[in-house]
């Protein structure tokens, strides 16, 4: 499901922005392979990848996003690019939202800190060199080594009483200023999709999708540059024939 927020292009430059909300992860009823393909579409056509999570941050929080030991393997930037090449260029920030966060964000020094400071503590490698561990931090690398730039929110629950989560009004007051914040963040985070500097928008945003889900379908890992350059050729031959054809109307009058 996408919708759209259309009241508040003064605050981007009057674009608009869109929002796509899709599942979570580890449905009964899907694959890993399936999770994997969702997380690596979600995070190439965002510029902002927004998951959220119940509570604090901790192991089991962390290994539910195992599945993005799989993201390597499911782009490429071109089809002749080599295994070990950086495609983190290809995917957007990371805003890790807290629902019902109950926690006071000190370190372990008792010395306040912000959200964005408890993520990084809880992304750090743990020490030791057992197979568990190891996958532990498998996961923590590829986070920090996908998604260059992290940002974390807060969330304290919206009502104690549970009759009162139906009611806008009877929210408190700091889960409302919590949400005035995080709108904040997440419009100062803002840019227009680019691939390799080129923007993204319209038809051309549309192109690349409908690409990288036929990729998918088909089995074959999205080569990025090479599906954008291609979409790009297309559109400029399009453009060249249509000009053309006014041309020569214009020629034959």
């Amino acid at each position: 499901m996408d919708f759209q927020f259309n009241h508040i292009g003064s605050q981007f430059n009057n674009k608009t922005i869109y929002f796509i909300d899709s599942e979570g992860f580890g449905g009964t009823d899907k694959t890993r392979d399936f999770d994997s393909k969702l997380l690596t579409l979600c995070s190439l056509i965002s510029n902002i990848l927004i998951y959220n999570s119940i509570n604090v941050i901790d192991e089991n929080a962390i290994q539910n996003l195992a599945v993005v030991t799989e993201l390597g393997k499911m782009v490429k930037i071109r089809n002749n690019s080599q295994l070990n090449e950086d495609i983190s260029t290809l995917f957007p920030s990371f805003l890790w939202i807290l629902r019902d966060f109950h926690l006071e964000l000190i370190n372990s020094n008792n010395s306040s800190i912000s959200a964005d400071e408890y993520l990084e503590d809880a992304l750090k490698c743990q020490e030791g060199f057992t197979k568990e561990i190891l996958f532990r931090n498998k996961v923590r690398m590829l986070i920090t080594s996908f998604f260059k730039e992290r940002h974390c929110i807060t969330l304290t629950r919206p009502a104690d009483n549970e009759e009162d989560l139906h009611k806008l009004n009877s929210f408190k007051a700091q889960f409302k200023e919590q949400i005035d914040n995080a709108r904040e963040l997440i419009l100062s985070l803002l840019k227009e999709k680019t691939i390799n500097g080129n923007k993204i928008a319209g038809k051309s945003f549309l192109l690349l999708l409908e690409s990288i889900i036929e990729s998918f379908n088909s089995n074959k890992i999205p080569a990025i540059l090479d599906a954008w350059e291609e979409i790009m050729r297309i559109q400029t031959e399009k453009e060249f024939n249509n000009i053309l054809s006014i041309f020569v109307k214009e020629i034959v009058i």
